[in-house]
């Protein structure tokens, strides 16, 4: 009691943690069945969030995936044991993606555990925290909330800070003996923390010096930039550099965004095998390729292959780069490439010729296809494809399990290909469109297969009052 009356602004520990959320742009909170105590969840409404209540924690997940994809931080609760662990098979995939989630799992009381008493979905006994460890390789933050009930607030601060600087999902372990717990809310005066730590001056100096040593001695280098420079927030960097250097640069279907395309040395779209007459040839006959947030990922279609089979080339992305075969860990990216800016002048370069195609404004360009001729045949993939690009407008909200490249947003998992992702992402996707008061539409292109496996999803989407598009071919 005399620990309460010393709290200057008292305050439930759930309470806080929601506050939180909510100051950083978070309005939907994802989960599915909560397993305890119910008005932890409806807490949620006192710091005016939404609780999205899904069938499953699968397609919870993937709304907080795909809410984070659009507003830039997501969060989800669950409970511990098997809700929990159905969850992070999706969390994987945000996580080598580089998408922000806050994971909040709740455990039963600590005493429950001391005691041995019977506790629901008990993996092992003695040990709650079994899955808690096993996330460590998923998580940034591996977060029980165990200690004194004084230090929560910090550790959680802690916790959503990494969250932010990584761009990469934190668990937080939320025990119910906790929740209710006052706890001095005074820090929510004070943002949470959000400056990325500098880069190790040394080693930063001498990248940026092997790197440079590279272009100088490179003949024919050109450029491609990925979807991962988005997602990491370092598109002026890039776009700087795509400018001073003035080499060929091209873009794949998910980095087609990042720089701007009126620039005279953009080359258009890098599809692999499926890239515009003369765009793989070019590449290809490069002496040195320069990837910006290149995920090395393997798709189901044949628009995401990638094949680049030399070895001179410099990958940067997020704290990991490859500068010919030396990888080198810790550096984060924008850190890099400024020092990189910082002494491009030193290098003297002759940018190669830039090929002459259809470029990134007819990405579909070995089709030949008369929207009038009407003779019966069956209407292939690539022919909706052209279909929906002029259909579409800007700022819509595509989610589909193939790309099609004049989509502004695109709502893409590209980690899991799983066909239950469509509904799932439909419901994140729809609830930031709705927050952020825009007027995009949330397109769904769908099979069969998948809509059986996810259909019982729009229940959830349609009870928040919620509107998507959803074809099914």
């Amino acid at each position: 009691m005399t620990e309460n009356q010393n709290l200057e602004t008292p305050m439930e520990l759930v309470q806080y943690l929601y506050s939180r959320l909510a100051q950083l742009g978070i309005g939907t909170v994802y989960g599915s069945l909560f397993e305890y105590d119910n008005s932890i969840v409806a807490a949620a409404s006192k710091a005016g969030l939404k609780y999205a209540r899904s069938f499953n924690e699968v397609h919870a997940a993937f709304a907080a995936d795909a809410y984070a994809r659009v507003k830039g931080i997501s969060a989800l609760i669950t409970t511990h044991s098997s809700p929990e662990s159905t969850a992070n098979d999706i969390l994987f995939g945000a996580h080598a993606d580089n998408i922000p989630v806050v994971h909040i799992v709740g455990y039963p009381s600590t005493k429950q555990d001391e005691n041995r008493e019977i506790i629901r979905r008990l993996l092992r006994q003695g040990q709650i925290g079994s899955i808690d460890q096993a996330l460590a390789y998923n998580s940034v933050v591996v977060l029980g909330i165990f200690d004194h009930i004084a230090y929560a607030p910090r550790r959680i601060d802690d916790a959503l800070s990494d969250c932010l600087i990584s761009s990469r999902p934190v668990y937080i372990g939320l025990p119910m003996a906790y929740a209710k717990c006052l706890i001095e809310g005074k820090l929510l005066q004070s943002p949470v923390f959000r400056a990325v730590p500098r880069n190790d001056p040394r080693k930063e100096e001498h990248v940026t010096e092997v790197i440079l040593r590279y272009l100088v001695s490179a003949k024919d280098p050109v450029i491609i930039v990925d979807g991962g420079v988005i997602k990491q927030a370092i598109q002026s960097q890039v776009q700087e550099f795509v400018k001073r250097t003035k080499l060929p640069t091209f873009v794949t279907i998910e980095g087609r965004h990042a720089i701007d395309a009126s620039l005279p040395n953009h080359g258009g779209l890098y599809a692999g095998l499926q890239s515009a007459p003369g765009i793989k040839e070019r590449v290809d006959a490069s002496d040195l390729v320069i990837q910006f947030g290149a995920l090395k990922t393997h798709v189901n279609t044949t628009r995401h292959l990638h094949f680049l089979k030399f070895h001179n080339k410099i990958e940067i992305y997020m704290d990991e780069h490859l500068v010919g075969r030396t990888i080198s860990y810790g550096l984060r990216a924008r850190g890099l490439l400024k020092s990189i800016l910082s002494r491009l002048d030193e290098v003297d370069l002759n940018p190669g010729p830039v090929p002459q195609s259809g470029g990134i404004d007819d990405p579909l360009h070995r089709l030949d296809f008369n929207p009038h001729d009407d003779d019966g045949e069956l209407i292939t993939r690539d022919v909706l494809c052209l279909r929906i690009m002029k259909w579409m407008r800007d700022g819509d909200l595509l989610i589909n399990h193939f790309p099609i490249e004049d989509a502004q947003n695109y709502v893409h998992h590209p980690i899991w290909e799983r066909k239950d992702v469509s509904f799932g992402a439909c419901l994140g996707a729809c609830c930031s469109a709705n927050e952020l008061g825009s007027t995009s539409r949330v397109i769904v292109l769908i099979d069969v297969a998948s809509f059986q496996h996810a259909s019982r999803e729009l229940a959830t989407i349609l009870s928040l009052g919620l509107c998507a598009i959803v074809y099914v071919p």
